[in-house]
């Protein structure tokens, strides 16, 4: 008893000392559904906000754009892992807590990394990119609403012509 307790304690102290520090960066997102008036247009696709986070953080999240973050901000330099590796070690040091999703449209996303401007930096850029890609995503819904519109007008003005 008293042996496992001292080799309990043992461990802890040298993972303490022995452990690099990790820094944590979050940010709390509000993800704004495109919203088109059901009284001009009704939509026969409603994603729901799960749905829409998942297809923004696949976007967002992919291998191309961690990649990318990783070479220009020289994450993980000197580390001697090949690029698979580093966007592996990214998401594993990326996590997002969707708790608020469903009730209010927030999630908290948040990065780990020794250097604490690192961390703050690879959260602030991923923040940056989740906005755009929330904004690019309600302006293509404001295209498509006005094109469907417009061809709705044009018909409607074909047929009182007639």
């Amino acid at each position: 008893m008293v042996f496992s307790v001292l080799l309990i304690f043992f461990g802890a102290t040298v993972y303490t000392v022995l452990a690099p520090d990790l820094y944590q960066s979050s940010m709390k997102l509000l993800l704004i559904p495109p919203t088109v008036s059901e009284g001009v247009v009704r939509t026969n696709v409603n994603l729901g906000t799960r749905e829409r986070l998942t297809i923004l953080q696949q976007e967002i999240l992919s291998r191309a754009r961690l990649l990318g973050m990783i070479n220009e901000l020289g994450l993980f330099r000197g580390s001697g892992d090949d690029e698979e590796e580093m966007v592996d070690k990214m998401r594993r040091r990326l996590t997002m807590s969707k708790n608020d999703l469903e009730a209010n449209n927030t999630f908290t996303l948040s990065f780990y990394h020794e250097d604490p401007n690192v961390a703050m930096t690879v959260a602030s850029r991923l923040g940056s990119f989740f906005i755009e890609g929330n904004i690019k995503s309600r302006e293509a819904t404001g295209k498509e609403t006005s094109t469907f519109l417009e061809s709705r007008l044009q018909e409607t003005r074909q047929r009182l012509e007639q």
